[in-house]
């Protein structure tokens, strides 16, 4: 945890916030219940685009930025990764699907609070995000953990598909993926260059290592190879 600086005598200094947004009335609303929790002082309430102007020296310990929704937050994110760089960051924003939420904390947000609960998590959230933890106001949290609940199951699934497909020759791989696209058999022969009776029989070779019964059950195998919790941590 970060220590609170101190003056020459002694005294604790206040905790520096700046308040970016566009919207001049939420802001001021920001401000309020920031300067509301103890030792914090606002510097500055601006437009967002006020952020590319910040010192070098001199910036807040943490940035309030406020934004209509979450992917205009995931772009400011990574325009500020190219900027002055602020400790901390605390993104207030319309409530956001489990992915959303994801994503913003793996772009570097420090927390995520609804614009209507301000008054009511803003002030324990700006001190935990200026001291290095993350700030999650309770329907933030819940969007996470349901996110986590589906990276679970996405994964379970992937990985079983992704077992069961490394039983399939290139070829079969081959007729598997354009069979998944609605492709017919002599559609297949004439891109593979097979002919249909070797297609069907691929096609039932397919099957039979899938454990399935039609195309719509092995493209549904294919499919579940792709989901993105498959990917490995970070990509």
């Amino acid at each position: 945890m970060r220590r609170k600086r101190r003056t020459a005598g002694g005294t604790p200094m206040s905790m520096i916030v700046g308040v970016l947004g566009e919207d001049g009335d939420t802001r001021e609303r920001i401000q309020r219940t920031a300067e509301s929790a103890a030792g914090v002082r606002v510097a500055f309430t601006a437009p967002l685009s006020h952020r590319r102007s910040l010192p070098r020296t001199g910036s807040p310990h943490l940035l309030v930025t406020l934004h209509r929704d979450a992917h205009l937050a995931l772009r400011e994110l990574r325009a500020a990764a190219q900027a002055t760089p602020v400790p901390t960051l605390l993104v207030l924003n319309e409530p956001c699907t489990e992915d959303d939420v994801s994503r913003l904390l793996l772009h570097g947000a420090r927390g995520i609070v609804g614009t209507a609960s301000v008054e009511s998590h803003l002030p324990w959230a700006v001190h935990a995000a200026a001291a290095g933890g993350l700030a999650l106001a309770p329907t933030a949290t819940e969007t996470l953990l349901r996110w986590c609940s589906l990276s679970s199951s996405y994964h379970e699934e992937s990985a079983r598909a992704h077992h069961r497909l490394q039983q399939l020759t290139s070829r079969e791989r081959d007729v598997l993926a354009m069979l998944s696209t609605g492709a017919s058999t002599p559609e297949i022969g004439t891109a593979l260059r097979l002919s249909p009776h070797t297609v069907k029989d691929h096609v039932q070779a397919i099957y039979a290592k899938l454990d399935v019964t039609n195309r719509i059950q092995a493209a549904r195998v294919e499919w579940q190879q792709h989901l993105p919790a498959a990917e490995a941590p970070g990509k």
